[in-house]
């Protein structure tokens, strides 16, 4: 059976993610980001449990959705948008990517904010990145 690490859990995609996965008996565990990009990690039991390196390694997949901000909010405050999201989403980056197991590892993105204006609609994986918000930067880079 997988197990699986949703950063992000508790989040609108998260918490469905979070029931899909459950359902196709994968073992999830769940780690949120409150607003000021702190951690809090919960197990499938909704229980709450401390994870270090060695814990790390027993996950066979990281899903990270986490974002502690959303369009209205990084206007407001940009660096603390960059502070609370960019800089905890890197920090959980290094610490995935030192893991000597070599995980699968998803990084969810809201895709639409780091294009710009859309005149058509939608967009490609390959059109370019043209962000116009300070959120859309975030999600970007």
């Amino acid at each position: 059976m997988l197990r699986v690490l949703l950063i992000g859990g508790k989040g609108f995609i998260g918490s469905y993610l979070d029931s899909y996965l459950k359902e196709k008996k994968y073992l999830v565990d769940i780690v949120s980001i409150d607003k000021h990009g702190k951690s809090v990690t919960h197990n499938s039991h909704d229980e709450s449990i401390e994870l270090c390196k060695t814990q790390l390694e027993k996950y066979d997949a990281f899903i990270y959705l986490a974002w502690a901000s959303n369009p209205s909010t990084a206007e407001k405050s940009p660096l603390c948008d960059i502070e609370n999201s960019v800089i905890t989403g890197l920090h959980w980056i290094e610490r995935i990517g030192v893991l000597k197991t070599n995980p699968l590892v998803v990084f969810f993105s809201s895709g639409g904010a780091v294009y710009g204006d859309l005149s058509k609609g939608f967009a490609s994986e390959d059109l370019c990145l043209n962000p116009s918000s300070s959120y859309g930067i975030s999600k970007a880079y």
